[in-house]
């Protein structure tokens, strides 16, 4: 039922963003503004942001692109874990 009820959300919120007409991008002395979106794996977040920020010309960053640029500075700071099959 929250399933259904967070996808018919989306829905509407995303069929409310693209009924909007474009609006020029934010004046650079007007801040800009701060949204999260917050919902289950695989609920269209990436796509509802990406809509956003096409739309009002808003800069999106989600966890997947700051894991990817990341990597190897996540796996360097990655602590080690001793094998089982070591000295004991």
């Amino acid at each position: 039922m929250l399933r259904s009820a967070l996808l018919t959300l989306s829905l509407v919120l995303a069929h409310l963003v693209n009924a909007q007409t474009a609006s020029p991008p934010a004046a650079s002395g007007s801040p800009q503004p701060l949204i999260i979106l917050i919902g289950p794996p695989l609920s269209g977040k990436t796509t509802f942001a990406d809509s956003i920020s096409h739309t009002y010309g808003v800069p999106s960053i989600s966890i997947e692109d700051l894991i990817r640029d990341n990597a190897t500075e996540l796996n360097r700071l990655r602590p080690t874990i001793p094998s089982a099959s070591g000295p004991r």
